[in-house]
């Protein structure tokens, strides 16, 4: 049986550990109409289901209750091109596909960090390319639920503070490791 749209978001957004508002200021809507499709009393405009699907991560396929995401071939894809570029050291292609990504995929945060390490890996780093790498770091640490993710943002966050004069902030960061 499979599981309605309402049902379905309200799982994602927990996963995800994102909040009903959250959800609704990034759809422009009110938490209220998000609280009315989980709740099973509305369904989403269908105008919306990109967004959603993106804004998850999911395929609107899985949004609806009709597949899964395993196999997104276009996110499979970016993949091999972000590979191709990192073995041929266009580090400068690899920013312009991270952005590309983030663009279409806002929550997907293994992208997010690829962006992060791609700005960082650059010879010359401005003061505000490093401030970029720290929002990206804070945006995963505030949102994103993987160790593995959050562990390397806390990483760039300690070099990346430290480096724009801010040495409090890393400190903070580490304390909380132990």
């Amino acid at each position: 049986m499979s599981m309605s749209i309402g049902k379905k978001i309200k799982e994602l957004r927990r996963a995800q550990d994102v909040t009903q508002e959250k959800l609704a200021d990034y759809l422009n809507l009110s938490y209220q109409a998000v609280s009315k499709w989980e709740n099973e009393l509305a369904y989403p405009d269908i105008t919306l289901v990109p967004a959603l699907a993106n804004f998850f991560g999911v395929s609107a396929d899985e949004l609806l209750g009709m597949k899964g995401n395993e196999d997104n071939e276009e996110l499979t894809a970016y993949e091999k091109t972000y590979r191709k570029n990192e073995n041929c050291g266009k580090i400068s292609d690899n920013i312009e596909l991270c952005r590309k990504v983030i663009e279409k995929y806002p929550r997907n945060f293994k992208w997010i960090s690829k962006l992060a390490h791609s700005i960082n890996f650059q010879k010359t780093s401005s003061h505000e390319e490093k401030e970029e790498i720290i929002a990206l770091c804070e945006r995963i640490l505030e949102d994103c639920n993987d160790s593995s993710l959050r562990n390397c943002a806390i990483q760039l966050l300690v070099f990346n503070y430290c480096d724009v004069g801010n040495r409090a902030r890393p400190l903070n960061l580490l304390l909380k490791c132990r």
